[in-house]
């Protein structure tokens, strides 16, 4: 094939004559010739090797399914792939006789035939040499056979003998007249009988095949050198297989139909339809393209016709994403693949081109086919100047212009074509479009993702992946299906981009012809070393280049541009980007004038809008210049008409919403001209599309906003139109309404409908819509509890929703309190929440349910966070006067604003934390003009302690003591929120430490002297005579002046903030007989009872804000717990622990918790704590869920636990094996959630349970199968990047129960093992979790058993570490590891595997070269690797056990194991 030619290959093809009759049914020919030679037609009538004639049936084969690469001998040739060549049989030599006795006699050799004619007077032999037969293969042969046939051709021709032949007639005597010899077969490749005078005789030969004997070499020769010329000839035969021919045929039965059998089967096209075998490799698809050429460029010469085929190879190369060695181009043909007629011009050639399998690339450009070489630039030929291309950055190409204003000339100094020259004019004004394309940023991708055909065409099912080379490693076959398919696609960039593929551009229709693949088998063909098996088989030779008229730089310059351009389409919506980028330069009239009048070009259309979209994303101006042409009306219009495209709908959707954003005039232009309903009515087509509705969610919330604030009517009466009925309104409502329901874990959509019904809220309750939307409001707070914006809008609505609402549905207040203490660091929710909460406070009913539902504590709880915020304490103030106004009368009167009694507060992100670490450098504040003495007095007065930075056991608070002294249990106020609320009091940590020199105290003495007021440098907080009062005040409000259950509320609450703040405080409400008082407002039975149920419910915030005050007093240790516990403050926290309301229960147990380890160590424990009411409770609560019940549950056990309070006596275990189930539960909902403060008690707990001495306390907790996994979950979360002190915490006290477990005898698997290696020594964890972790695994790895397991751990950290995720601190603990694996397969050499030295290879290599003890690791690693080699040379047995001996004694072993 041309294919092979063009590699340099020698690789023949045998005649088309010699496959046509296999496989053809045939039946034998009644009448007898083996005497006579003649035939009447070749395609009908064949013969076998003993002269029977054979007549052909019909079935005719057109075609060759596949072309094999077959060895024969020397030869390499190209056979159908159904067929096979086998050796040949004997060479035969027979003399053809007239005579009637039947008798032709065989001779030995064509010496003895010459010799025994001459002899004889003269006589005619047939010299015949097969040379190959040709069969069909197995599968082939079964199926020719096997196919039904009708009985008058009961056999199928199954090979055929292939070869050349020599018809010689011997003459003696003169002669006058040439003797005609009888033809062999009536052959239109046998040559004429040629008559040769010899030196004895005269000859006549008739040649059938082979090359053409030349009659001179035989002129005048005797008998012996004619026969030695003849076999010379069939010598040379041997190596021509183009001019073999067809001998004979071989014949064999074949199944036939019955003779009742009316149907007539039609015999296989066997060679057309049976191609390649399984296992064949495609080494090259073959097909003829028809351009577009004018027939004259022929003579143009061979270099122009070369740029053509360099032109085309490179394109289909760029269109495929394969390199263009791998496109090889044939010679062009003066053929059409559609007949014409020969009066119609011809405009048109074909042109062969091949597909070549990746192998092959090595041959092409190998030293047997050296790559075609760079051209040399264009010259310059008018301009100097004129800058030329270079093969440099994209961005710089597409800025260096071609120089064409010069007549285009080849490397060789001879000019170029017509064609070349008009491909190369247009490429400059190729490059200009195409930089203009590229440098505009929205080109890259299109705005929006969805694309605009609804199935995807061929080109984005081709680039779907991603990347512009998506066929690289396809075999040929499919890359030539792939080429055809994006020829045959009208809407693939070949259509637009002529300048771009200026040949494809050029293809005609019904281009494509495919030609039988070139395949070979595996058997001949390496398919791993490809290239060198072709070499060793083929030989290849040099093939002679043929010089190109187009530089080398011209083509890489198209090449670069057609990548880009395929890689622009092959992105979601490409097309429309390379059209959006014409109109980036049009105005906006312009640009909306040309979307009117494409409405029949769909792609147009989306790139206008495409191109608005863009333009108004940031561009306030271009959104008004729109608006003043009618953008919205205008772009109504265009989704109205194309109501059913989501293309369309989606595009306008989101230019309406940046108009409405940018521009107010927009949103009233809806209004104005009543353009709602169609907005509305474009959306019924679409409402499970979640990307619409957002968007439509949007437009109608800032529609709404502006309805209602330009009503006229009020705000329960809001139209979107001044000529618009109400029912639009509802319409919309019911659209939103709708996407909130089906979109509910989409938190925008949620966010925007509240907006959006906040701001009609008043209508809802007009309208009979509250309870439907309290229900959608309800359930977007249970799924999105941690947006605070959604909960803020919620908190509006409900408020809006009015007092009648509430009468109804009192859970709303109930959902505003939780979100308040949900988000209580968040200043607008809380900011929202108080004045909805004062709003509501205007109707008594809706007060009533504010009260019960615990308003006034959620009032304060909101101006004690937040006590520098003017908004929430002046309408908190105004709150409080509602719900408890005795109480705001009396603080009032007595101590002045609540607002001046509130100490500051600062958030955090973790416990004993308030302290805001200020960094200052004292020498840049001395340089900027600062003064010095000033600089030092602040220093002194708010630098720290010295012996506050010690870090003591009770300072940790992974421990229990560090978790009860840094108040590791939040009080109510904060209990709920993610952050911390702590004292806020600013410390400054400086570079350099000084002394206190209580500067601020002197201060406030020397102008306490002169008169001055010095109570604005006192902190912030209740004085000593203020609480004295308040107490008082409390002390009768209890008693004889009977204050309600709101007003007592809000002094305890008042209280317990003081007491929550400060030590001092505390100590002092315990001296006026505050924390009597309150026991009494707890035990009072004043509130219960009532004839309203709602009555008795007025007293459970009072409960909750007694219960929260105590443990607020209780938390500073025990001189203030000890009077709790005397006025039985534990059988208070236990009574109402089983409380129906879960606020009350939390705040009895956090009191509970306070009490425990107080309440346990004093005599007798039976009466002080007891027990049997205490655990049935805890048990309960730790399986709640709710968090924070949770939490204080898990509090609780952790004090008992550490106070030795589990009750074992007898050998009873329920209780230790119930608790730590339920610990563990609850361990796993804190993992579920992340939440680090509601697992770091349970942590401890765990902890402390699983090292007690008790050894049924202890193995109820350590025999739980999920414990290690819970601990490990925790190690990644305290070595986060920004992990707060509880995480930390958390983490830590997960480490050292995996130490303790380990310690005890725990077994550690791999993926145990792996996270505290990785833990354990990486930079990101603190230095007592590294230790943790490390004590741990030393502990597991001296246990160990398999080294296979230590290996595998060590090398997955070395290769983590060298990827930059986690780099390694310290290689101490992995040196362990590491040993300890080399001391395993010392002792069981048989441990040792090729596996584990392939992973162990270049390990040393990854070790970090800037840590300690370095060297030592790569030593290590490099003696366990040579461990490894000589364990595994001794089980193969190349080395002697006696020479190397890697084991050692066992006792070595484990004292190196010890010492480690």
């Amino acid at each position: 094939m041309w294919v092979w030619r063009s590699l340099g290959c020698q690789a023949a093809e045998l005649p088309s004559s010699v496959f046509a009759p296999l496989g053809r049914r045939c039946c034998q020919d009644g009448a007898d010739t083996r005497n006579n030679w003649s035939i009447d037609s070749l395609s009908t009538s064949l013969k076998d090797s003993k002269g029977i004639v054979y007549r052909l049936g019909p079935g005719k084969s057109e075609g060759v399914a596949a072309w094999r690469l077959e060895p024969f001998n020397d030869l390499r040739l190209c056979v159908p792939a159904a067929v096979e060549v086998q050796s040949p049989p004997a060479i035969s030599v027979t003399e053809i006789s007239e005579r009637t006795d039947n008798r032709n006699p065989i001779f030995k050799s064509v010496k003895d035939a010459v010799k025994k004619l001459i002899s004889r007077g003269g006589g005619t032999f047939l010299y015949r040499v097969p040379i190959a037969t040709v069969r069909l293969r197995e599968e082939a042969d079964a199926v020719v056979t096997g196919a039904p046939g009708e009985v008058d051709w009961p056999e199928c021709v199954s090979g055929a003998v292939v070869g050349v032949a020599l018809k010689v007639a011997i003459m003696l005597g003169p002669q006058t007249t040439s003797t005609a010899l009888p033809s062999i077969v009536p052959d239109p490749d046998e040559s004429r009988a040629v008559n040769i005078d010899c030196e004895t005789c005269r000859i006549c030969v008739a040649q059938k095949g082979g090359p053409p004997l030349d009659p001179a070499k035989l002129h005048g020769r005797h008998e012996e050198g004619i026969a030695q010329e003849l076999e010379i000839w069939a010598k040379r035969a041997r190596n021509k297989p183009n001019t073999w021919r067809l001998l004979y045929i071989q014949a064999q039965a074949a199944n036939v139909d019955g003779p009742s059998r009316l149907a007539i089967h039609s015999a296989p096209q066997i060679l057309q339809s049976l191609g390649r075998q399984l296992g064949d490799l495609v080494l090259a698809a073959v097909a003829d393209i028809e351009f577009c050429i004018e027939p004259f460029e022929i003579s143009y010469g061979e270099s122009h016709l070369e740029s053509l085929r360099c032109m085309v190879a490179e394109e289909i190369a760029n269109l495929l994403g394969i390199s263009s060695d791998q496109v090889m181009c044939g010679s062009f043909k003066l053929k059409s693949v559609i007949p014409k007629w020969r009066h119609v011009r011809r405009n048109s050639m074909m042109l062969q081109i091949a597909l070549l399998h990746q192998g092959l690339i090595q041959v092409v450009r190998g030293p047997q086919m050296p790559t075609r070489q760079a051209a040399d630039p264009l010259p310059e030929l008018v301009s100097k100047k004129a800058p030329r291309l270079t093969k440099s950055a994209t961005t710089k190409m597409w800025t260096d212009p071609l120089n064409d204003t010069a007549e285009p000339t080849s490397p060789t100094g001879t000019k170029k074509s017509i064609a070349l020259t008009r491909a190369l004019t247009t490429l400059k004004d190729t490059q200009e479009a195409f930089s203009q394309t590229m440098r505009d940023t929205g080109l890259n991708k299109s705005s929006s993702e969805p694309s605009l055909t609804k199935s995807k065409s061929l080109f984005d099912r081709v680039y779907a992946k991603g990347g512009s080379f998506p066929s690289k490693d396809m075999p040929p076959d499919q890359l030539l299906k792939t080429l055809m398919h994006i020829l045959g696609d009208t809407t693939h960039p070949i259509r637009k981009h002529p300048q771009i593929f200026p040949m494809f551009a050029r293809i005609s229709k019904q281009a494509v012809v495919v030609r039988a693949p070139l395949v070979a088998s595996q058997d001949i063909i390496d398919p791993e070393r490809m290239a060198e098996s072709i070499r060793e088989l083929m030989k290849p030779r040099r093939v002679k280049s043929v010089p190109s008229d187009v530089d080398g730089e011209t083509l890489e310059n198209l090449s670069t541009m057609r990548t880009e351009i395929l890689s622009l389409y092959s992105q979601p919506g490409g097309s429309i980007a390379v059209q959006k980028s014409q109109l980036v330069n049009l105005t906006p009239k312009e640009i909306l004038d040309m979307a009117d009048s494409t409405f029949g070009q769909m792609h147009t259309l989306v790139a206008c809008l495409e191109a608005m979209i863009e333009k108004t994303e940031n561009d306030t101006e271009y959104c008004q210049r729109l608006c003043l042409h009618h953008a919205v009306d205008r772009t109504l219009v265009v989704m109205r008409h194309f109501t059913s495209s989501r293309e369309v709908v989606f595009r306008g959707l989101r230019l309406i919403r940046n108009l409405t954003v940018h521009d107010i005039l927009s949103v009233d232009a809806i209004l104005q001209h009543s353009l709602a309903p169609d907005l509305m009515l474009s959306l019924d087509n679409f409402p499970s599309d979640q990307e619409v509705q957002q968007l439509a969610c949007q437009i109608l919330r800032r529609v709404y906003i502006r309805a209602r604030e330009n009503t006229i009517m009020g705000s329960r009466v809001v139209t979107l139109g001044k000529q618009l009925d109400e029912v639009w309104t509802f319409h919309g409502l019911s659209r939103v309404l709708t996407s909130m329901k089906l979109f509910q874990e989409n938190a925008d959509i949620q966010l925007e409908g509240c907006m959006l019904l906040a701001s009609i809220g008043e209508v809802l309750y007009n309208n009979g819509y509250a309870t439907e939307v309290f229900k959608l409001l309800e359930t977007g707070i249970r799924k999105h509890a941690g947006r605070a914006d959604l909960l803020c809008q919620t908190i509006l609505i409900i408020s809006r929703l009015g007092s009648s609402f509430l009468s109804l549905e009192p859970r709303g207040i109930q959902t505003i309190v939780d979100a308040m203490a949900r988000h209580r660091s968040d200043r607008n929710l809380q900011m929202t929440a108080v004045r909805a909460l004062f709003t509501l406070a205007k109707d008594e009913l809706a007060l009533q349910s504010c009260r019960a539902g615990g308003g006034a504590g959620a009032i304060l709880s909101a101006m004690a966070a937040h006590p520098d915020t003017a908004q929430i304490l002046q309408e908190g103030t105004r709150a409080l006067e509602k719900h408890c106004p005795r109480a705001v009368a009396k603080i009032t009167r007595l101590c002045g604003d609540i607002a001046c009694l509130l100490p500051p507060a600062t958030w955090t992100t973790g416990p004993d934390q308030g302290t805001m670490q200020v960094r200052l450098d004292v020498e840049e504040l001395k340089a900027t003009g600062w003064a010095a003495r000033g600089i030092e007095n602040l220093v002194v007065e708010f630098n720290p302690p010295t012996n506050s930075l010690g870090q003591q056991e009770e300072d940790l608070l992974h421990l229990d003591a560090g978790f009860r002294k840094k108040k590791g249990l939040r009080d109510d106020i904060d209990a709920a929120d993610h952050l911390w609320m702590s004292i806020g009091k600013a410390q400054v940590a400086m570079p350099r430490g000084s002394s206190s020199h209580n500067i601020r105290q002197k201060d406030i003495n020397a102008l306490s002297q002169l008169g001055c007021d010095v109570e604005v440098l006192r902190q912030p907080g209740p004085k000593r005579d203020q609480v004295r009062r308040l107490c008082e005040v409390l002390k009768e409000g209890v008693g004889p002046k009977k204050y309600s259950a709101q007003d007592g509320e809000l002094l305890i609450l008042l209280l317990g903030h003081f007491a929550w703040f400060s030590h001092t405080h505390a100590r002092e409400i315990i001296e006026f007989g505050g924390h009597t008082s309150i026991v009494e407002w707890l035990t009072t039975k004043r509130f219960k009872g009532q004839a309203n149920a709602l009555d008795d419910a007025l007293a459970f915030p009072l409960h909750r804000a007694c219960l929260c005050t105590l443990a607020s007093i209780c938390r500073h240790g025990i001189d203030t717990s000890n009077h709790v516990l005397e006025l039985d403050g534990v059988e208070l926290a236990l009574q109402f622990a089983t409380h129906l309301e879960a606020g009350v229960r939390c705040c009895a147990l956090r009191l509970l918790a306070r009490l425990i380890s107080y309440a346990a160590k004093r005599h007798p424990q039976k009466d002080s704590l007891p027990l049997d009411s205490l655990w049935p409770i805890i048990l309960v609560e730790l399986r709640s869920n709710d968090e924070l019940l949770r939490t204080v549950a898990g509090a609780c056990a952790l004090e008992a636990i550490a106070n030795g309070c589990v009750p074992v006596e007898n050998g009873n275990s329920t209780v230790p094996q119930s608790l730590a189930l339920a610990l563990l539960n609850a361990l796993e909902l804190a993992a579920d959630a992340d939440s680090s403060a509601a697992a770091l008690p349970l942590l401890i707990a765990v902890n402390r349970m699983a090292g007690d001495e008790d050894e049924l306390i202890h193995g109820a907790m350590r025999k739980n199968e999920s414990l290690i996994p819970l601990m490990t979950d925790w190690l990644p979360k305290a070595t986060r990047p920004m992990a707060v002190a509880t995480a930390k915490a958390a983490g830590l006290s997960a480490a050292c129960t995996l130490r303790l477990l380990s310690d005890a005898g725990a077994a550690l698997d791999g993926s145990e093992l792996a996270p505290l290696l990785r833990y354990g020594t990486s930079v990101l964890a603190e230095a007592r979790l590294q230790e943790a972790c490390k004590a741990a695994i030393q502990f597991s790895v001296q246990r160990e058993q398999d080294a296979g397991l230590l290996i595998q751990m060590l090398t997955g950290r070395l290769k983590l570490g060298s990827k930059g995720e986690d780099k390694i601190a310290d290689v101490g603990i992995m040196i362990r590891v590491a040993q300890r694996a080399t001391s395993l397969i010392k002792l069981d050499p048989n441990q040792a595997s090729d596996a584990l030295l392939e992973a162990l290879e270049n390990s040393e290599e990854l070790v970090p070269p800037d840590v300690n003890e370095a060297r030592d690791m790569q030593a290590v690693l490099e003696e366990l690797q040579e461990v490894i080699r000589k364990s595994i040379s001794i089980r193969n047995g190349e080395v002697e056990e006696d020479q190397e001996e890697p084991g050692q004694p066992e006792c070595e072993v484990e004292e190196q194991t010890q010492q480690t």
